[in-house]
């Protein structure tokens, strides 16, 4: 009997020791609980932040970096913005992408073409829209007699402040942060370049260096060049030479093509034709020997290669084909005694250019 009780107090004890630990883990995991909901909810005091923070990930331009502190300092001034929005600037092919996070957890990402948009633009992305003012109403609470509606009606009413809706994936401009087309600024620049060329041509082959130079004129990634090619020296290979023989080569030529960004390079692809003269001298029967000068036309397609993207000095490396029709299906001499002259040719250039304007 004294055992049977024993054991029920002891199987009471245990119990009670159960129940209280049990009671003391819920109310550590509320507790733990608590701050987690706390902090999972975006704060909405406008003092817990002292203004929208921004950021740049990527390295951006002089322009747009003076632009982007233009843009602090325009939204530091405005009284209508959230103060907790975050703000990441990164490169992009047509300026800039502007990433925004509001307080509240919404998203928006526009790109902006010109700097001179920036601030408008993230002024409109961070604005915290001003709530309805409400209806005037007397003691009774009723709103106020039609006998004050004609000069209410008269009064003029302050212009609102125009904002976008931010929703998820696509924000529409403000109507004042679009420019007039008209007002828009496209840059010309005029570059100038030159360094040593290669020549390389087959059936017939020749090998031969020289030097280059071009001055172009950019506008809207249009490009219009100007073109000129010394060989000094243009050797036979593979092919029997009369002795003495030697062969030199000008070209003069124009272009039209496109600019491509390739951050942080440039690639220039143009189209053109050229005015060739080509003089041939060796040693024959006759005691002056033989020779003799030639000029034709031939037609080009080129791509060059240049870096960096940026205004300057740049260093680039270019490739040429010329076709010259006139010597298609034909045999084309200087002399009866000299060497066939080849119907298409690759010209490699490199060396470096300036910005003059």
């Amino acid at each position: 009997m004294i055992e049977g009780i024993r054991s029920q107090r002891a199987i009471h004890e245990v119990s009670r020791k159960s129940l209280s630990g049990f009671v003391a883990f819920m109310s550590l995991c509320l507790m733990l609980a608590a701050p987690l909901r706390a902090h999972a909810e975006p704060s909405r005091d406008g003092d817990a932040c002292d203004g929208p923070s921004i950021r740049a990930d990527v390295e951006l331009d002089g322009v747009w970096l003076s632009a982007l502190r233009d843009a602090k300092r325009h939204l530091a001034a405005q009284a209508n913005t959230d103060t907790c929005a975050e703000i990441a600037v990164n490169a992009h092919t047509k300026g800039v992408e502007v990433s925004v996070r509001l307080r509240d957890g919404r998203r928006a990402t526009r790109v902006i073409e010109s700097p001179g948009d920036l601030s408008n633009a993230l002024e409109s992305l961070t604005v915290v829209p001003e709530p309805l003012p409400k209806a005037p109403s007397d003691s009774s609470g009723t709103t106020a007699s039609s006998a004050d509606a004609p000069a209410a009606a008269t009064k003029p009413n302050p212009p609102r402040k125009q904002f976008s809706t931010l929703d998820e994936g696509r924000v529409e401009p403000p109507p004042e942060a679009a420019p007039p087309h008209a007002g828009e600024v496209v840059r010309t620049d005029v570059e100038v370049g030159l360094g040593p060329a290669l020549a390389l041509s087959v059936s017939p082959s020749y090998l031969g260096y020289g030097a280059g130079a071009h001055a172009l004129v950019e506008r809207d990634h249009w490009v219009l060049q100007t073109r000129f090619v010394w060989h000094i020296e243009d050797r036979g290979t593979g092919q029997a030479l009369p002795s003495g023989f030697n062969m030199q080569q000008l070209q003069l030529g124009a272009g039209l093509g496109r600019r491509m960004e390739l951050r942080p390079l440039l690639l220039d692809a143009l189209l053109g034709a050229n005015v060739n003269v080509i003089n041939q001298e060796a040693f024959g029967a006759d005691p002056e020997g033989i020779g003799g000068a030639y000029g034709d036309l031939s037609l080009s397609a080129g791509l060059r290669l240049a870096a960096p993207a940026e205004r300057g000095t740049r260093f680039f490396v270019a490739t040429t084909v010329d076709v010259f029709p006139g010597r298609l299906g034909r045999e084309e001499r200087v002399d009866e005694g000299l060497p066939q002259l080849p119907p298409v040719a690759l010209t490699l250039e490199f060396g470096a250019s300036w910005s003059v304007w």
